[in-house]
């Protein structure tokens, strides 16, 4: 009787840890459905048994573990300390996170995101809190996520429960650890620059700052230690300038603000989420990187502690090094060639992008609407060039390639052809040296590319071993379930080299989404035959044909 009562302490733990999940989940759908009335009655009494059921399953299971595996094993008095030590454990995880409360409590806006219990855990969200919806500030905990910390807030009805500062804006008084200062704040005033002797309220200062910074500074004083050039915001980092500096650079993708409020010191404080995510999202703190003294549209001056990085509660020595910076326009030359005279296109619908480094939207365009081509930058978004174009009304400003289509003139950049094309020609071969227009020659080659092309016998390689190239989603469909040993291309784009008259083929995927590296270059196609160009190698091709 004894022997079938035992049970293995790896399966007692298995089982347990099945309870306790049960139970929570149970909890977390409970606090969802809270305030429903008898519409949601007969799911909280489904609850309440899946509830019971894990309650049940780590109840039996932690009795004859204890009493038939570690009492016969250890003795009482150890089963008792194991026991003591699981119930510490379990208030533990159960109390709430150390916190400091905020008096009195700030009125703030949310961004959208879940609201969490109080131990934190993401998988047993309590709640979803909309974007705009009014929130009140209770206390900031210690512990921190993405580089800002937890907030006990208020919400709703008078629930409660605890918010990331990444998820809060500021709509009329600052609170440190939060993302940034609300769209509807009036940034009348944001405009003017950040200093620390400048007397404006907290959370203009922190606008006025947040306002200024995202962009490329290239330093103008400061030691050989310090990089030549800085990166700050995510959108300046996925623009690509710079790729060939090296260790010459440093980006600054994520981060916050953190203002002291009686001496004035705006803390730099950065964080890499990346890292964060390796680790399972364990708790780190960030550091102050350095402290900003002055920064407007054109200069940054900030002052970095020689004693090293330090957290923003930390004091830290008052010696110091002052480096210098200022902007840079990517869009200025030597970055920017004029297009002469102006080249008529279409977009296919995007946004219409500022003249300034922080392309801060002006409006959208849409599909079909006519632009006319006025420059291009060296400046990629998604393997296609920023362009400066002028609007049918007049405004200038700067879009996308990826957004831009060609209906007259092809110049290379841009995603597609306009639906509104029409080409002189709609047959005929497509040759490297043709002399014909080269928007005609990519509308062929679109015509004709999709299908299944299989190598033929030809010196310099293996043609039985070639795999077969699929051109299109179609075709690709069609192919899947009868062929193997095949080389994919369901997305894909096409642009000219002028210099050489050839076809440059692009691979759409979703990562990275329009390669700027071409895949290979088409020298000739038409209906049955293709000739292309690898790594300065020819292969020649013919469509495969199915009933």
């Amino acid at each position: 009787m004894t022997k079938n009562r035992k049970i293995k302490s790896a399966t007692a733990m298995i089982l347990m840890a099945i309870g306790i999940a049960l139970i929570a989940i149970g909890y977390s759908l409970i606090t969802r459905i809270s305030g429903k009335g008898l519409d949601g009655f007969g799911t909280f009494i489904l609850v309440i048994l899946f509830m019971l059921s894990g309650a049940a399953i780590f109840v039996i299971t932690l009795n004859i573990w204890l009493f038939g595996n570690l009492h016969k094993k250890y003795g009482l008095l150890m089963t008792i300390g194991i026991v003591i030590v699981g119930i510490f454990i379990v208030i533990y995880l159960t109390s709430e996170p150390f916190e400091v409360d905020i008096s009195p409590t700030v009125m703030a806006k949310s961004l959208g995101g879940p609201v969490l219990p109080k131990s934190l855990a993401h998988w047993a969200a309590i709640d979803e809190i909309a974007s705009e919806e009014t929130i009140e500030i209770l206390a900031v905990t210690a512990q921190e996520r993405y580089g800002h910390p937890y907030f006990k807030i208020k919400y709703g009805n008078g629930k409660t429960g605890y918010f990331s500062g990444e998820h809060i804006c500021a709509d009329s008084e600052w609170v440190n650890g939060i993302n940034a200062p609300c769209s509807t704040f009036d940034q009348q005033s944001s405009v003017k620059h950040y200093d620390r002797e400048s007397n404006a309220e907290p959370i203009e200062l922190v606008n006025r700052a947040a306002t200024h910074l995202p962009g490329f500074w290239e330093i103008v004083d400061g030691d050989e230690e310090e990089p030549e050039i800085l990166i700050i915001s995510k959108e300046a980092a996925n623009m690509g300038v710079f790729n060939n500096l090296g260790r010459r650079k440093r980006w600054y993708t994520d981060y916050r603000l953190h203002l002291e409020a009686i001496s004035k010191t705006m803390m730099f404080i950065d964080f890499d989420r990346d890292y964060q995510d390796r680790f399972k999202d364990k708790f780190i703190n960030p550091f102050v990187r350095f402290h900003i003294q002055r920064i407007d549209s054109l200069d940054l001056e900030v002052r970095k502690p020689l004693s090293g990085m330090h957290k923003p509660s930390e004091n830290y020595s008052d010696e110091h090094k002052v480096i210098r910076y200022r902007r840079i326009n990517v869009f200025e030359e030597p970055y920017t060639k004029n297009i002469s005279p102006p080249i008529k296109a279409e977009t296919i619908g995007g946004a219409l992008l500022s003249e300034s480094v922080q392309l801060n939207e002006m409006g959208q365009l849409a599909a079909g609407d006519p632009i006319e081509l006025m420059a291009f930058t060296s400046t990629f978004n998604n393997g296609f060039p920023y362009f400066k174009i002028r609007t049918s009304d007049g405004r200038t400003g700067y879009m996308s390639g990826e957004y831009i289509c060609a209906n007259t003139k092809w110049i290379t950049g841009v995603s597609n052809l306009c639906s509104s094309f029409e080409p002189r020609r709609t047959s005929g071969p497509v040759y490297s040296k043709s002399k014909e227009p080269s928007t005609d020659l990519i509308y062929r080659t679109y015509k004709y590319l999709p299908g299944i092309w299989e190598a033929v016998e030809d010196k310099g390689y293996d043609f039985e071993n070639e795999p077969k190239l699929i051109f299109g989603k179609e075709a690709g469909d069609h192919a899947a379930s009868i062929m193997s040993d095949v080389l994919g291309y369901p997305y894909y784009r096409l642009d000219f080299n002028d210099s050489s008259k050839m076809i440059l083929f692009f691979i759409n995927d979703e990562y990275p989404k329009g390669n700027r590296n071409p895949s290979f270059e088409i020298s000739r196609i038409d209906v049955q035959k293709l000739e292309i160009y690898r790594y300065g190698n020819r292969y020649r091709y013919k469509r495969i044909e199915f009933d």
